[in-house]
């Protein structure tokens, strides 16, 4: 009970940010893969080049905001 509400909190919020990880990283993907594949039905591409690179730059983006998630939870831990 001697706890600040501060300091109380703090393990909580940092574990609720990290959980959200898996799911920023498939969401990033995933968005990823719908603008390609659109892409390419509306340029009507026989190969799914612009699909394969929205996923690519979708993932790239998931794993950037992971390390920020992560980063940002290590500085509240200290």
């Amino acid at each position: 009970m001697g706890r600040t509400a501060g300091n109380g909190w703090k393990g909580l919020r940092s574990a609720a940010m990290l959980s959200g990880m898996g799911i920023t990283l498939v969401a990033a993907t995933v968005i990823g893969f719908l603008i390609g594949s659109w892409l390419d039905r509306v340029f009507r591409m026989r190969d799914p080049w612009l699909t394969v690179l929205f996923v690519l730059l979708g993932a790239a983006a998931g794993f950037l905001e992971v390390f920020r998630l992560a980063s940002r939870a290590e500085k509240e831990d200290d």
